[in-house]
């Protein structure tokens, strides 16, 4: 089995077998709490397609039905510490 990567948003590149110490790693694979909980339409978690939940445009999201993603995404993702740490 192929590692997954993690790449952060500058473009820098880590196994994501060094998730510990991969400073906000995400898990972005299949099995993820990420494809299963955010929707594959809009890319909000499941909660914000409940009837009322935005309070500013309550039907925002409730114009579609939640899809989970169920696919991984091409990367995990973390923070490199490109942009500073304040």
């Amino acid at each position: 089995m192929t590692d997954r990567l993690a790449r952060c948003s500058c473009g820098t590149i880590r196994p994501s077998s060094e998730r510990d110490r991969l400073f906000g790693f995400t898990d972005m694979s299949r099995e993820s709490d990420w494809s299963q909980k955010t929707c594959r339409h809009c890319g909000k978690y499941e909660v914000a397609h409940r009837p009322g939940c935005s309070t500013i445009r309550p039907d925002q999201y409730e114009r579609h039905t939640f899809e989970p993603r169920d696919k991984a995404a091409e990367f995990d993702s973390f923070y490199c510490g490109c942009r500073g740490w304040d």
